[in-house]
Parts: C-alpha cells; structure tokens; sequence
C-alpha cells in the first residue's frame, strides 16, 4: 500500500493542472486537527481494559475559489490490543464551475436523514470493528471516487463512480461476533471484487429543496460491506466455505419536512442481492431482496434541548420458513441531546430497542469544554437482552473516558 505521503504527492501532481497551479495550493496551505486519548473500561468482573488508544487527525486545506484541496490523516496507536495504523482517511480535489462541481480523489460520502441508523447511506462503508460504541460520522470509510453534481437553485444531480470497492471492516477483538458455523470447517480466502470496470461502484442520485420540503431518490450498485459465507459442497459431502462479497443494487427513497419545532422525516431502500443465513449452516445461503426504512421525528422546543425518536424496520417480502433471520427486524430509537452551561456541556443520550430480541443499547456521553481547544468527554455503554446482538453484548457494558486537544 503507497505510503501517505505517497498518497497526497499523487493527489497533489495528478490533480493540480499546472505547475503554477501546484504552487499557488502550496501557498494557501493550512491545517489544523487534535490529538486525543480514549479509555473504556469493562463494568462487570474482571473489569477488563476493552480499549485504550491514543489519535492523532490532521487535516490540510489548500486552494481557494474554484480549486481547492483537503486531505485528512489519521495516525492511532492500539495500547489495549498492541495495533498500530496511519491511514489517508480522505484526500481529494474540488473543482467548482457555474452550476456544476466536481470531488476527485478518496471521500466519505453521506446520504440519508437517519440519525444512528443506516438505511440509505451507504456508499461508504464502515468501520464497526467496535460495534456500534463509536459515532456514525467517525467509523465512515472513505471510498475513491470520482463524483460529479449539477447544481440549480432547487435541486441537484449527484453522479459518483469508484473504480474499486472498498470492504468495511468487522466488528473485532471483545466486539466481534459468533460464528454461525462450527469450528473446524474448511474456509478459503476471502474473494474481494476486482479493479475491471464492471467491478467498480456506481451510484446516482437526485435531491430537491424547496420551501417546505427536502426530497431525494437514489439508485447504488455495489457489493457487501462484509463477505457472506457462500457453501461449496465436495463429492464426499465436505462443505468448504467461501467467503466472497456479492453484488446489491439498492434503490433508495428519502424526504424532511419541518413544521415550527418539529421535523418529520424519511427514507427507505429497497435492496436486490442480498443473502441470509440459514437456520442450519449446511444449507446455502439465502437470496431475497430487503426493504428497509424509517421514519422519524425530530423536536426543538427552545432552550438547546432536542429530542429525536425513530422507527424502523427491516422486512424480507418473500420470507419463508429456513432463515436464520425473522420476516421483520425492527429498531426503535430514541435521542436526547442538549447544550448547558452556556453551550460548555455537550449532554447526548441515545437509546435503541430491538423489540424481536427483547434487546437494548443505551448510549450515554458527556463533553465537557474546558477551554475553547482542551474538551473532556465521559460515557457509559450498556446492553441487555434476551437474544440477538445486544443480548451477546451484555458483559460488554463500560465506562470510558475521552480527552482531546485540538489545535
């Protein structure tokens, strides 16, 4: 993998248009960015250490008017799982003309009017290695893509195309999963899409503004975040599993609507290709297409409090009896957000059932500013249930402690 600075010196020759061009960039170049240090600690015995890292994220800009420039690097080391890594998270080039713009280079792209949840928004992937503990805005994997939007006063056209998928990432370490299949049966690697052309991502989209009313339809052909365990079954009756990622096409519906404090919103994606599990993992996996949707509401009634409560469901329309899925998977959430003590207290709680499951996560956190770069965050992570995700958290409960300095 081409190291970072690599990275922004191909970004940087590639897509300055001349010599001049290069030069004027470097002389508008800026940055900022923070270091940070995160503790989570398990609540039930042993009390374990269930993450300790220490982050450091710059961000560079450069350019101005209708050509400008912006990389985000992230270094990490791991202190509680000994893992090291320093990665472009994004790094790109905006070329702005009359009516039209255009995003070269890696990008996080989001979609969607969900809050915590991810229904249409999912051209870039995601980094879940821990679960769900971390913000959706911070777990976006970039993608390189080119993207291309027309622009009016209304409405806009949205056109984006990566030559190459990129694969989320797992949950890992106290966080990773059951393996629905027994130990001791045979795997291969896992099979990625490749760099041809038809094996690249592709998506389009439409978005309307207007008085009253914000509207989006979209359509994204791509592949799973995580491989599926395909079966292949040998002479002798052995299964090898094989895990390979396949192609979705998802076509995505989206809507908000406010009305004095309130906003009402939307959206939905009906997904092609997508596979299940079985109840029993000698049989093969399952193809049914998924429509998932939401609705949601959020309230403002003054002070800088907010309150945001959402439903959700995931439903197989062609569901027969053999899944290991049910035919309905809903998720009902439920936020808190507030600013106190003249905006210095950052208050968010955030709480999501699984009714199926009988199963729970509550996220509770706290950001305190004590100076305008120095901030202290304080939360608290539980889970609880009968089956399902949340039920396999349950040990998982913990407190941590996060502390940034930015500059």
């Amino acid at each position: 993998m081409p190291s970072i600075s690599r990275r922004l010196a191909v970004l940087l020759s590639c897509c300055c248009l001349s010599p001049a061009a290069s030069g004027e960039l470097l002389d508008s170049l800026s940055w900022d960015g923070f270091v940070e240090t995160y503790q989570a600690m398990q609540l039930a015995a042993p009390q374990d250490t269930q993450g300790s890292r220490a982050r450091a994220r710059l961000r560079l800009y450069a350019g101005e008017g209708d050509r400008q420039l912006f990389a985000r690097v992230t270094a990490e080391r791991d202190l509680a799982f000994e893992g090291n890594r320093i990665e472009l998270d994004e790094g790109y080039l905006d070329l702005v003309g009359r009516g039209w713009d255009a995003r070269l280079g890696r990008q996080v792209v989001i979609w969607g009017r969900a809050d915590g949840l991810r229904i249409v928004d999912r051209v870039s992937t995601l980094d879940s290695s821990e679960s769900l503990t971390r913000e959706l805005d911070e777990v976006r994997l970039g993608v390189d893509a080119v993207r291309l939007r027309r622009l009016d006063d209304s409405s806009q056209i949205e056109l984006i195309w990566s030559p190459r998928f990129r694969p989320g990432r797992a949950p890992s370490e106290v966080w990773a999963l059951p393996d629905p299949v027994p130990e001791g049966v045979a795997r291969r690697a896992v099979e990625r899409p490749g760099s041809a052309l038809d094996e690249g991502v592709f998506a389009a989209r439409w978005s309307y503004y207007g008085a009253g009313l914000d509207l989006a339809v979209s359509v994204l052909h791509t592949w799973e975040d995580l491989p599926s365990l395909d079966r292949e079954y040998g002479a002798d009756g052995a299964i090898t599993l094989v895990p390979r990622h396949h192609r979705l096409t998802l076509w995505g519906l989206e809507f908000a609507r406010p009305w004095q404090s309130f906003v009402f919103r939307g959206e939905a994606v009906y997904i092609q290709g997508q596979r299940f599990e079985p109840a029993d993992w000698h049989d093969p996996l399952r193809r049914e297409d998924l429509l998932h949707w939401m609705l949601g509401l959020d309230w403002t009634p003054g002070n800088n409090w907010t309150l945001i409560a959402q439903v959700s469901d995931a439903w197989i329309p062609a569901y027969a009896p053999g899944l290991a899925s049910e035919a309905h998977t809903p998720v009902l959430t439920l936020g808190l957000t507030a600013d106190l003590l003249r905006e210095t207290l950052e208050f968010s709680n955030l709480l999501y059932v699984r009714p199926n499951e009988q199963g729970y996560y509550n996220r509770l956190s706290l950001d305190y500013a004590v100076t305008d770069r120095f901030h202290a965050g304080l939360g608290l992570d539980l889970f609880g249930g009968e089956e399902g995700v949340f039920a396999f958290y349950k040990e998982n409960d913990q407190l941590w402690l996060k502390l940034r300095y930015s500059f």
